[in-house]
Formats: C-alpha cells, sequence, structure tokens
C-alpha cells in the first residue's frame, strides 16, 4: 500500500485528482453483538492509481489530512455517495436487515463550505433511496482541525429536516478535535472510540482509571457507542464488560471494496 511522506507528495497526489485517481468506496460491517446481526456498514472513500494493479488501493488514513487540506475532500465525499446510490441499486436485499445504518464520514469543510446547500442535497437523495429499503444514514463528524462546528452541524441538521430518517455520529472522539465539549453543543446520536484510545501501547495494557472514567460518563450520555478498531478478543471483552454492543473491526471483518461486499451475511464474531 502506498504510503505518501511529505507535503510534495500530497500537493502532487491532489492536483487533479479525479484525472490521476479512481475513488473506490469501501465498506466495512458494524457488529451488534447482544443481537447478534450487521447494525451498520462503515462507508469510506480508498484511493486507487489509474492504471494500477486492482489491488493497490491507499486508504484513506493515508490521503484524508492532504485532501482535507487540497478541499478535495468535498469532490470525493461526493463520490463516495454516488457509489452508495449505485450499490443500493444493485442490492434491494438489504431491507431484510431491519433498520440498516449506512454511516459517511464528512469533513469540517463539508460544513463551511459554500456548496453545502448541494451537499445537503446530495445527503438527501442518498437517505431517500435508504429509506426505501429501510435503512438509515448517518453522518460521522471527523474533527481533524479545528473548527468551531456546532452552529454549522445545526444548520446541516435543519437541512436534512425534510428526511426525517437521517442521524449524527461524533466521530474519532477523543482524536483531533473531537471531545466532550462537542457532545453538550450538539444532539448527537452516536459516539464513535477507536479502541487505540484505550489501548494505546499494547494489546494487553490499557489505562484503567482514564478507560473506566471514560466510559462510565459517556455511558450516562443518551448516546449509542460504537467502538472501532477491534482486531483481538481481548479488546472485545474489555468494552462488552462495559455493556458496550456496537463494534466495527478486524476482528469481525476487514474493509472491503463496495461491489465486493457481501458482509451482511451473519458470521461467527469469536
Amino acid at each position: 500500500m502506498k504510503q505518501f511522506n511529505d507535503e510534495r507528495d500530497y500537493h502532487d497526489m491532489f492536483d487533479d485528482i479525479f484525472e490521476k485517481w479512481n475513488v473506490t468506496t469501501f465498506f466495512q460491517p458494524i457488529i451488534d453483538t447482544r443481537a447478534n446481526r450487521v447494525y451498520g456498514i462503515d462507508a469510506t472513500a480508498w484511493l486507487q492509481s489509474k492504471g494500477s494493479n486492482c489491488t493497490d488501493f491507499i486508504s484513506p488514513h493515508d490521503f484524508l489530512t492532504a485532501a482535507e487540506k487540497s478541499g478535495e475532500i468535498i469532490s470525493i465525499t461526493k463520490e463516495l455517495l454516488l457509489q452508495i446510490q449505485d450499490y443500493l441499486a444493485n442490492h434491494s436485499d438489504i431491507d431484510k436487515c431491519r433498520d440498516l445504518r449506512f454511516f459517511i464520514k464528512i469533513s469540517p469543510l463539508h460544513l463551511f463550505s459554500e456548496n453545502i446547500m448541494e451537499f445537503a442535497e446530495d445527503c438527501i437523495q442518498t437517505a431517500k433511496k435508504l429509506d426505501k429499503l429501510n435503512a438509515k444514514l448517518v453522518i460521522e463528524v471527523n474533527s481533524r482541525i479545528p473548527f468551531d462546528l456546532i452552529h454549522k452541524l445545526k444548520l446541516l441538521s435543519a437541512l436534512l429536516t425534510i428526511q426525517k430518517n437521517t442521524f449524527f455520529a461524533l466521530g474519532d472522539f477523543g482524536a483531533g478535535h473531537s471531545n466532550i465539549e462537542m457532545l453538550f453543543g450538539f444532539d448527537f446520536d452516536y459516539i464513535k472510540i477507536d479502541k487505540s484510545m484505550f489501548f494505546p501501547l499494547t494489546d494487553k495494557v490499557i489505562m484503567h482509571g482514564f478507560a473506566d472514567d471514560l466510559m462510565s460518563g459517556l455511558s450516562k450520555q443518551n448516546t449509542a457507542i460504537i467502538v472501532s478498531g477491534i482486531d483481538s478478543v481481548y479488546h472485545l471483552q474489555y468494552f462488552l464488560n462495559k455493556n458496550v454492543s456496537l463494534f466495527q473491526g478486524e476482528l469481525f471483518k476487514a474493509p472491503v471494496a463496495y461491489k465486493n461486499f457481501n458482509g451482511l451475511d451473519y458470521f461467527d464474531y469469536g
């Protein structure tokens, strides 16, 4: 998988992005361990150099900061929404999944863009297609750069009131600029936490006092908790003991290109 090491790499990467790169949406299931079912799908945009081997993809972890700095995150997300709609058009069977949630990540730039109305309309069109299949759209806000997001989130929420079955998640909680203050400023439906916040050193080393206090505080919020990055039974068991039931990670299933996704089938998670 290609890595980018300096600003020059990033600048070259996003110069005429769609002439050099294909955007491919990857899906990863979110599992409800309490109900033993797929609860949702986390949709992320990956990049593939045109003319490269079909398996040569660049994960969002390697380019999202650059995409935000360049402003190309806006066009990348638009393509992601179109590919979700393409998937829905060919998979009407998802209506059997009982209220499936599709999570899409947005940047503060989506909220501060002059095209916020157009972005809201793209979300509405996607949400309408999901609603026909008894599924819902979840907009996950990931704040890697400092912005006062709350009033803009309220604006986006107001724009989306026409499509009532749209939800909001605070992603990357504890990282970047996603913090407890945002929880008090906006009525999020979900908080998404990466397990690395609790296991910063090794699989079996945990900051117990901090982790226990944080989980206790979050559990008092009227907000569902999702833990991502779960790749071992040890991690899973810790959060199960904290009454968390929604998980995402390679312990369950790795992200795959949406056209190859068959993760709605039940599978054993350990």
